[in-house]
């Protein structure tokens, strides 16, 4: 006995399988172990045939259950569920074709899912930080904080209005920034952001109210002071220590900036209009190109300056520890012998170790403080690109900020790709968790993410007891998808 979803063939006299076209034209079997879809036999007038039998829920079940089915993306065939199109395949992929494929559990069955999920979109976001469970990431090229809740990947625009500029505080979108770069979060929740542009660092509360906490927005200048009465001058990152004080990379300035919880403002390191690459103490001190910064259990901060990673002790005591100042390069080694393309992003983790964007060579490293051994972790040297892997199989391209969880898992801003990405330290493993590769935008969504950008796409795999569910579509000619999971039940 035949039987059909919507068209499809999927069992005749009790052997399963895919096909599509009509009665007779099996493509593929499912007898509890494993098929590869014979593309020659499938009809290409199947494609947009809805008028046969649709199934139940249970049925579909069944079908998939306790086998392991291998897919060749090479042509197309369709499954539908109660009305709804699961399954559907394309290639050559063009910009009016796509692929989708969604389910979710709902009891002890699925469903499929009707509202399709949007691409979050980034433009050029710098920095990140994690706090109760959720991200917040300044997204530069958009004026903007957005919000990404770790456990959906959904993204909402927390302050800010997308593309425009100002100084206005407020409440969320009435809100105005000018290139914001640098975020912390306080012990209580509230964000503090480095308004790049407009020389100022913003709090943010969990309510999203926005307030000037020091600085003037829109006027530049070396100040000490209390709250609006200090001066920036474009800063660029901010840190907080275990003492609520914060510490600002005061970039044209070439000082580093520290404010206590009061908002009094004092210069810690540095010299207001002077730069240079000398360790010392305090004024003493001199920056060249200092990008971000970071602080440690121990209140030791960590910036990266020109092509060297610099550390400042408590006393304001400045050293350089890994790198040299004047000479950039893609050289794992201990100490002054490493070599950085230009360094940006740091991060401080509880393990002991320093892990760093290097958006000069399109790689992560990581450098052991007991030992000061610097190594690469992800990204291959000088070699851009956006592909998930586990360490130097993955490609970057322009790591810029970086921040930890409390798991360890490392989250960078790929800022030349517009993407959040993830690194699981524990195996290496690198995956893009927000954004869409290689297009800019200021759109709100959930994960979307490139799976190819040209030739045919890669099998996928679908085993007993579990099912990755993909939507694919297409912007510009380039596949997107978006991934979530669920559980096949057997009936």
């Amino acid at each position: 006995m035949n039987k059909y979803f919507n068209g499809v063939l999927v069992e005749t006299n009790g052997v399963r399988s895919l096909g599509g076209g009509g009665t007779n034209s099996s493509v593929g079997i499912l007898n509890n172990s494993s098929a590869v879809i014979n593309t020659s036999s499938i009809s290409s007038t199947f494609y947009g045939n809805g008028s046969a039998l649709t199934e139940t829920l249970s049925s579909i079940s069944s079908v998939y259950a306790n086998s392991t089915l291998n897919l060749s993306l090479a042509s197309f065939f369709k499954i539908t569920i109660d009305g709804q199109s699961v399954i559907k395949f394309i290639n050559p992929p063009t910009s009016s074709n796509y692929f989708s494929f969604r389910v979710q559990t709902v009891g002890n069955g699925f469903q499929p899912i009707t509202t399709w999920p949007t691409a979050a979109q980034f433009n050029y976001p710098r920095c990140l930080v994690v706090s109760n469970g959720n991200f917040y990431i300044t997204d530069a090229g958009n004026n903007t904080i957005r919000k990404m809740v770790l456990s959906t990947g959904e993204v909402t625009t927390f302050a800010g209005v997308g593309l425009l500029t100002g100084t206005t505080d407020g409440n969320g979108s009435s809100a105005r920034f000018n290139n914001p770069s640098g975020i912390t979060v306080d012990s209580n929740g509230n964000l503090y952001v480095v308004d790049r542009n407009n020389h100022a660092i913003r709090k943010i509360t969990s309510s999203g109210d926005v307030t000037t906490f020091a600085g003037l927005a829109g006027t530049s200048g070396s100040q000490d002071g209390t709250g609006t009465s200090a001066r920036f001058y474009n800063p660029s990152d901010i840190c907080i220590d275990s003492s609520g004080n914060f510490y600002v990379t005061d970039s044209n300035n070439y000082t580093i900036r520290k404010i206590t919880s009061a908002g009094v403002v004092t210069t810690f390191a540095g010299l207001a209009g002077t730069y240079g690459t000398t360790d010392g103490t305090g004024a003493s001190a001199r920056f060249r190109n200092i990008h971000q910064i970071t602080a440690d259990y121990n209140n030791n901060l960590y910036l990266t300056d020109n092509y060297a990673i610099r550390k400042i002790t408590p006393a304001a005591v400045v050293t350089t520890i890994a790198g040299s100042m004047n000479t950039s390069g893609q050289i794992d080694a201990t100490g002054l012998s490493a070599r950085f393309g230009s360094p940006y992003g740091i991060v401080a983790a509880s393990d002991g170790n320093l892990y760093i964007c290097d958006p000069g060579g399109s790689t992560i490293r990581k450098m052991v403080l007991s030992s000061g051994n610097v190594t690469t972790i992800a990204g291959i040297s000088n070699t851009n690109g956006t592909t998930d892997g586990i360490g130097t199989s993955a490609l970057f391209n322009y790591p810029f900020g970086i921040t930890i969880d409390s798991s360890n898992n490392l989250y960078i801003v790929d800022q030349g790709v517009h993407n959040i990405r993830k690194i699981t330290l524990s195996s290496g493993t690198v995956s893009t968790i927000s954004g869409v590769a290689l297009k800019s935008g200021k759109t709100d969504g959930s994960l979307i993410q490139v799976i190819w950008l040209e030739g045919s796409p890669p099998a996928l795999t679908f085993t007993a007891g579990k099912i990755d569910c993909f939507s694919f579509y297409t912007i510009y000619g380039i596949i997107y998808y978006g991934k979530v999971e669920g559980q096949l039940l057997n009936s």
